[in-house]
């Protein structure tokens, strides 16, 4: 009987020591999807968007610590920012590792081959970069961890996501270029906020970065 008793409470002590465990790990998420957010200077509509969430509703729970994020959405999110799930959970103080940032670029790279099967997107650029008058330069130095973030970030925030959107809206891999491309006129749909990622972008792709563009808190 004592024996039973014994194994009743290391249960009951166990239990709570998980419970306790999960809802740190559901704070620290929601902490530090926040922290991403407003670093990166999105709203809540633009990060719903981004993590195809119907609403900003969707991201009020998260960041509330109202509802918990499946671990597939944990790992979107890690490899949108190029953070660590780690970091993201609250088990690490460090955003940005090697790791974290070598599995964002291989995530970026099959998302690339997915909505630009016809690799188009490398002309695009060129072509945009040309009319903002945005000239290569040479980075003489390798871009730190954070920039290298900052960079899979913008590419997937801008190109990527609107890409990946009309392909759900249907139409061919150049369609959707030409719509893309047709959007990103002065006299396109493009919104102020989106526009100006899009010229960060451009100009951290020509190299005119050697700092992290977006810093997240401690």
């Amino acid at each position: 009987m004592r024996f039973i008793w014994l194994f009743y409470h290391i249960l009951i002590v166990c239990a709570s020591v998980f419970f306790i465990k999960i809802m740190e790990i559901i704070n620290s998420f929601a902490k530090n999807l926040k922290k991403l957010r407003e670093s990166h200077n999105l709203s809540m509509t633009e990060l719903a968007e981004l993590l195809f969430i119907k609403t900003s509703a969707g991201i009020n729970q998260f960041e509330s610590g109202r509802s918990n994020p499946s671990l597939d959405t944990a790992i979107t999110v890690a490899t949108l920012f190029g953070v660590s799930l780690e970091w993201l959970t609250g088990l690490s103080d460090e955003p940005y590792t090697k790791a974290s940032v070598s599995a964002a670029n291989v995530a970026k790279v099959e998302r690339m081959q997915r909505v630009d099967p016809e690799g188009a997107i490398g002309n695009m650029i060129l072509l945009l970069s040309k009319d903002a008058g945005i000239e290569p330069k040479i980075q003489l130095t390798q871009p730190s961890l954070e920039l290298q973030a900052n960079y899979i970030f913008l590419l997937n925030s801008t190109f990527l996501n609107d890409l990946e959107h009309l392909q759900r809206e249907n139409g061919s891999p150049s369609e959707r270029l030409a719509t893309l491309t047709d959007n990103k006129k002065p006299n396109g749909r493009l919104d102020k906020r989106k526009a100006e990622r899009y010229k960060l972008f451009l100009q951290a792709h020509n190299g005119y970065f050697e700092k992290p563009l977006f810093i997240i808190p401690k």
